[in-house]
């Protein structure tokens, strides 16, 4: 393929199999492949075939990785848990070491002779202290590269004129040269199962330890470890009557959860910001699941922007008038604006030429522009014999250390962000690493800057993970004296609880499609109440 036009120049054949790895040398003329047929091929990229094939594992290839600049030798790992050491001139391989699990992939790091190994449904990876030895190749496996196939036996070792050394291998067991790992670097175990639950911010997952955890998609983290129970049962035990559009899309094949959202539906869910945790908002206060998660994760891109721009403004002396970020937001606002004690709104977007300028430095109760406080710093007055005197300079105040903006939304992690350039050129950043020199739209979606940007919602910091759990049922009638009468709604032969949503009642109540909802108000009968809905996961 040709890198500069993705034009398909030519098709290698070969493998029986699925290619799984490939290894290209520097100067473009030879590569490796590694495949699902078990075996290595070494080809010629301008004779377009196969060079040499080499059979030394019994199950696919799944890495390939070389510790000479050359390729002249070669490390392998693959599905067997085998890494072997395969010398290309001589025709050599040996086992190298064995996993206990699938090898997935290998990284050598020559000052230190350390091999990395990566293995299949783990998250740890070994290191793994590799001689610098190897069988020194024959007078007639000097003359260059045969085009003689290659076949080894798995944890043999022997040249390719066919002579293996059986002699060696029925006086010794089978033994790898390196037979433990020198370090291991624990990782996190991989998340093996999911289950997205009703209220569609909350996530159920399974790990390959077997425990399951609850993880809040806002906050990016688990807020509730379960230990070691079944993934059903705890589902079917903490479902909501909740229903909410579905706005991401979430898979883990990367053992980690990935949410992807799309600008045609990530904005269709939304509920109050006191059942999110925000509890310093007013009762009526509505926020968009989609457009919350989209301010946390640009939150440090917005702030980025805003210090970038002050700086710029305080080096140059320009008037205009830049928005500072805020450390810790104390009180919701309209979607995509604060507004101050003056009534002007402050955007969180740098204003356009012209725009923005402040009122002389007095008037609006706005402060004074970056241009005045210079003028008023520099200015000087005249002494008795009329020379000019400089006026005393004030100590320049340090720059208040703004807490990153992302610790707002996300408590003690890092999600990443994962997006594509304008032409297609795919990107990933952590949430801190935005440095506001991102551009929209060649780096940053337009529709994602767009409401990051000019549809934030500001929000004190949530004090505690929420509760999702609550129990139903009727409220008791007060003791001593006639009952009030009571209010009873109905929908479709059964009570409503007052708790449940409107889509609620559309999906586990009313079950008539896209027909419009209709309920019934009367007074409650004590003696013969509406019977009360019985909502399961399965409803």
């Amino acid at each position: 393929m040709d890198p500069r036009t993705g034009a398909k120049i030519t098709k290698l054949r070969g493998h029986t199999g699925n290619v799984r790895c490939l290894l290209v040398h520097p100067d473009g003329k030879t590569l490796l492949s590694g495949s699902s047929d078990s075996t290595v091929k070494l080809w010629d990229v301008g004779m377009q075939r196969c060079v040499q094939t080499y059979s030394m594992h019994s199950d696919s290839v799944w890495a390939l990785q070389s510790p000479t600049s050359d390729l002249s030798v070669v490390l392998s790992g693959g599905r067997d848990g085998c890494v072997y050491r395969t010398h290309i001139a001589s025709r050599t391989s040996e086992l190298l070491l064995e996993e206990k699990s699938p090898v997935s992939c290998l990284a050598y790091d020559p000052p230190s002779a350390s091999l990395f190994v990566g293995r299949h449904a783990s998250s740890s990876i070994n290191r793994w202290k590799i001689p610098q030895d190897f069988p020194t190749p024959t007078s007639s496996d000097r003359t260059g590269l045969s085009r003689l196939s290659f076949s080894a036996r798995p944890r043999s070792l022997y040249n390719s004129s066919g002579h293996s050394h059986r002699a060696a291998e029925a006086a010794r067991p089978h033994e790898a040269v390196v037979t433990a790992p020198c370090a291991t670097i624990v990782g996190h175990p991989g998340i093996v199962d999911h289950r997205v639950m009703s209220d569609r911010r909350t996530v159920l997952t399974k790990n390959m330890d077997g425990n399951v955890h609850l993880w809040d998609v806002h906050m990016g983290a688990p807020t509730h470890n379960f230990g070691k129970v079944d993934l059903d049962a705890k589902e079917a035990q903490l479902f909501d009557a909740h229903a909410q559009h579905s706005w991401f899309t979430l898979d883990h094949r990367l053992g980690q959860l990935c949410i992807t959202m799309e600008p045609t539906g990530c904005f269709m869910a939304e509920d109050y910001a006191q059942v999110l945790g925000y509890l310093a908002t007013a009762d009526d206060h509505k926020l968009n699941f989609g457009q919350l998660l989209l301010d946390g994760a640009f939150s440090q891109w917005r702030q980025m922007i805003c210090q970038n721009l002050q700086s710029a403004t305080d080096s140059t002396g320009s008037s205009a008038r830049v928005p500072a970020p805020q450390q810790t937001p104390t009180a919701p606002a309209a979607a995509g604006s604060s507004q101050n004690s003056s009534g002007n709104t402050n955007s969180h977007t740098a204003a356009p030429d012209g725009e923005g300028e402040g009122n002389g430095g007095g008037g609006g109760g706005g402060e004074p522009t970056a241009k005045n406080a210079d003028e008023d710093v520099g200015s000087q007055s005249t002494g008795h014999h009329g020379a000019p005197t400089p006026r005393p300079q004030p100590p320049e105040a340090p720059a208040p250390e703004l807490e990153p903006a992302w610790t707002t939304y996300f408590t003690g992690v890092q999600p990443a962000v994962i997006s594509s350039t304008s032409g297609g050129m795919r990107w990933s950043k952590l949430v801190s690493a935005f440095s506001g020199t991102e551009t929209e739209p060649e780096e940053i979606p337009g529709w994602v800057g767009m409401w990051s940007c000019e549809g934030q919602t500001s929000l004190p910091r949530r004090p505690n993970a929420p509760s999702f759990s609550y129990q139903r049922s009727r409220p008791p009638s007060s003791a001593g004296g006639p009952s009030l009468p009571e209010l009873e709604i109905t929908c479709n032969g059964w009570e409503v609880p007052h708790d449940l949503s409107l889509a609620a009642v559309r999906k586990y109540i009313w079950k008539k499609g896209n027909e419009d909802l209709v309920f019934l108000f009367k007074i409650r009968d004590p003696a013969n109440p509406a019977p009360l809905p019985t909502i399961t996961l399965n409803s």
